[in-house]
């Protein structure tokens, strides 16, 4: 399949577990360079749909500054919020939309946001108006309209250090 990632830390690429479930290898493509191969999970949590990867040598094109987080507590109901993801496939697509309600689903905090997204826009970062990272999408309900759901950066900080499962693909 494919989906969205961001950067999350030096080398490191935060995605959703359902992007990468079932994969054989999974590769990067950022505008500008050559796709990288990604070969390390670092964490992978199939209960709050959480991916966070590697490759064997970070050096590859993942040295960019990764994406300011913040956890989130003092984002409001009705507050911005904005997506950018590869819906379709079209990368580096911007959306925006309000942050509808703030959910608790299998331990994990979710924000209900109303930013349009489709299929492959999991895994995109969304963004206060400070350009910070407070959450993750996951998924939408395809039987409704701007039902989208996203994971709180609180939770995947939490999360984080979670027990590595490495992989070589």
């Amino acid at each position: 399949g494919t989906g969205t990632g961001y950067l999350s830390s030096v080398g490191e690429i935060t995605t959703c577990y359902h992007v990468i479930e079932g994969a054989e290898w999974i590769t990067v493509e950022t505008p500008g360079s050559k796709p990288i191969n990604l070969t390390h999970i670092i964490s992978a949590q199939k209960d709050i749909d959480l991916a966070i990867l590697t490759c064997a040598d970070p050096t590859t094109g993942l040295l960019a500054k990764p994406l300011l987080s913040n956890a989130g507590d003092e984002i409001k109901i009705g507050d911005p919020l904005y997506v950018i993801g590869s819906p379709r496939g079209l990368e580096q697509t911007l959306t925006e939309g309000i942050l509808s309600a703030k959910r608790r689903q299998n331990n994990a905090d979710l924000y209900q946001l109303s930013a349009p997204i489709s299929p492959g826009s999991s895994g995109s970062p969304v963004f206060n108006r400070y350009g910070e990272v407070v959450g993750m999408v996951t998924g939408y309900l395809s039987d409704s309209q701007l039902l989208n759901f996203a994971i709180s950066t609180k939770t995947m900080l939490a999360q984080r250090h979670g027990v590595p499962l490495n992989f070589i693909v």
